[in-house]
């Protein structure tokens, strides 16, 4: 398993997985079905393009020498905002999101998340759920 940032054809992934994850979660708030898409991929868009965020790609090397996605993540570490972690089904119960955060940070004090689904507060312990730094404008 290597770290890297995204390539421009894996970034479909992550506004597509995120997305649909989020969707599911029962944080998400009030967002009308007709308007869910556009509003969270401007969100998620608005995230990954702020000044300072780092987007972190998991991912594995096929026998076919293909780069396969495991899990991403997209953080400000400066300011010890984890927006999303997110590892694929086929992936996960493997270490693979504690292996993202590890990338992060070895120190989880100090840290908040602003998405919050059942699946993060799995391996998110230790840091606190602030969806503030997501509703602001960097």
């Amino acid at each position: 398993m290597q770290f890297d940032t995204p390539t421009a054809e894996e970034y479909p992934l992550l506004f597509d997985s995120w997305a649909r994850c989020w969707m599911k979660s029962p944080w998400a708030g009030c967002i009308r079905n007709c308007d869910y898409d556009t509003v969270s991929r401007a969100t998620i868009g608005e995230l990954i393009d702020r000044p300072g965020t780092r987007v972190t790609v998991l991912y594995t090397v096929t026998e076919a020498g293909i780069r396969r996605v495991v899990g991403y993540s997209v953080s400000e570490p400066a300011k010890r905002v984890i927006h999303w972690v997110y590892v694929k089904r086929d992936f996960r119960g493997m270490g693979n999101g504690r292996r993202l955060l590890a990338e992060l940070t070895t120190d989880r004090r100090g840290w908040v998340y602003t998405h919050k689904t059942n699946a993060c507060e799995k391996f998110l312990r230790g840091m606190k759920h602030d969806p503030a730094p997501a509703r602001v404008k960097a």
